[in-house]
């Protein structure tokens, strides 16, 4: 039994890469390796890890942020669901002290 394709969207198109079996036609699993849509003909990033992109800048982009938290709404909107998606949006107690051990 093969494995069944997942659909995949064209960014451009809309269209279900996994509908166009045409010959010579390579299916990618995602739609950021195409080597034919027009977006992303040109796009050639550095290959680098994390460290090797942000440390240098790492100086200039922290403060920046910062003040982005500070003084713009979207900022500080964004960072705020980032911290209720990671913690929750109220802190409760939740304590369960042992009765017997505390006599």
């Amino acid at each position: 039994m093969g494995a069944l394709a997942k659909p995949h969207f064209k960014p451009t198109s809309g269209m279900l890469w996994g509908e166009d079996a045409r010959p010579g036609k390579d299916l990618l699993a995602y739609a950021a390796a195409s080597h034919e849509d027009p977006g992303l003909l040109n796009w050639y990033p550095s290959i680098g890890s994390a460290d090797a992109d942000l440390l240098p800048e790492l100086g200039t982009i922290r403060p920046r942020s910062r003040d982005l938290e500070r003084n713009n709404g979207y900022g500080a909107g964004a960072n705020q669901t980032y911290k209720d998606n990671i913690v929750g949006h109220q802190l409760r107690l939740n304590a369960n002290p042992d009765a017997l051990l505390l006599g």
